[in-house]
């Protein structure tokens, strides 16, 4: 392992919308969850947007980029891909590009019900890799891989950082990503419960009701593409395209999907007992706001302050060293 750079742990959520990466101790790092393949002259890649030449099998070489860069390229978003089969690219080309990385264990993040056959698609990242990204030759090496469902990060993260009013009670969390909720229930001992469900009411949910509105039709007459609409609402400037907006409409529509989620909520845990409080977790978790302040912080979002500020979409990932 001379001269090789070595991390005992890198985590990774590939996300629906946002990739998060964290190796070691380091700060972690987010980029926009797409990925283009590119031929021919290959793009200047950078922080933001790394990118990337593998070689396949039979010599053949496949260069790609991440991030924002892949995006403007209409890369492909994970929410409309398997990310699982993108993993191996998106993950090598997040790496800080170094000649030589020996990773002791990947923990990566993974969907709620990932079949055995796709685990094993993780754990074939066990070897070494080699690459190119951003103009480096890189050589990384994993040890082993483990596999963390997502949210679970989450859960431990509340309980190591005393966020759960009563660990007497079954507490959990709602992690509202880009194309599903998900929502954990654990005993006081931290076991999963077998009540824990998930929904297709993610974002993508809440973007076709904005797009199905008679506000957005009468300032729009062709098809409007959903993935503009969830930029529009991450970024908040509401406009989908030239001067055509959503912003008068937004508020009645996030309104109308939070009292789905409730309903979905309500009617998958009516007769659960001894529930306690869920924290909300994902990029799109602060839109629930009003729904903390509706329930009287059953359903809660990470506590943040003038000092610290905790971002709802790296809880998870931020939990994942909690894990036990």
């Amino acid at each position: 392992m001379n001269n090789q750079h070595i991390i005992d742990r890198v985590y990774f959520d590939g996300g629906n919308r946002a990739g998060k990466i964290k190796e070691g101790i380091d700060v972690p790092v987010v980029r926009r969850s797409c990925i283009a393949w590119v031929k021919g002259d290959l793009p200047k890649g950078t922080f933001e947007s790394p990118v990337a030449t593998f070689r396949e099998f039979g010599g053949k070489s496949k260069s790609c980029v991440v991030g924002r860069l892949a995006q403007m390229r209409s890369g492909q978003n994970t929410f409309s891909y398997d990310k699982v089969d993108l993993l191996k690219y998106f993950l090598l080309a997040s790496l800080t590009p170094r000649p030589a990385t020996y990773i002791r264990e990947l923990c990566i993040a993974t969907p709620l019900l990932l079949s055995g056959d796709r685990k094993q698609i993780l754990h074939n990242l066990i070897g070494t890799h080699e690459y190119v990204c951003n103009g480096i030759q890189c050589l990384v090496t994993i040890e082993s891989v483990k596999t963390v469902d997502e949210a679970v990060g989450a859960y431990w993260y509340a309980v190591e950082r005393g966020l759960y009013q009563d660990l007497s009670y079954s507490n959990g969390v709602l992690d509202v990503g880009g194309l599903n909720i998900h929502a954990f229930a654990f005993d006081p001992d931290g076991n999963k419960l077998d009540i824990s469900f998930q929904n297709d009411l993610g974002t993508i949910a809440l973007a076709k009701k904005i797009v199905k509105h008679p506000y957005v039709k009468q300032q729009i007459s062709t098809a409007l593409d959903i993935s503009i609409v969830m930029d529009a609402i991450e970024d908040r400037s509401f406009m989908v395209r030239d001067k055509a907006n959503f912003r008068q409409i937004f508020g009645e529509c996030v309104d109308e999907w939070i009292n789905e989620i409730s309903a979905s909520i309500k009617d998958a845990w009516l007769a659960a007992p001894n529930l306690g409080n869920f924290m909300m977790v994902g990029g799109s978790a602060p839109l629930l706001k009003s729904y903390e302040i509706r329930t009287g912080g059953r359903f809660f979002l990470p506590p943040s302050n003038d000092d610290c500020f905790i971002d709802p979409q790296l809880v998870a990932l931020l939990g994942m060293e909690y894990v036990r």
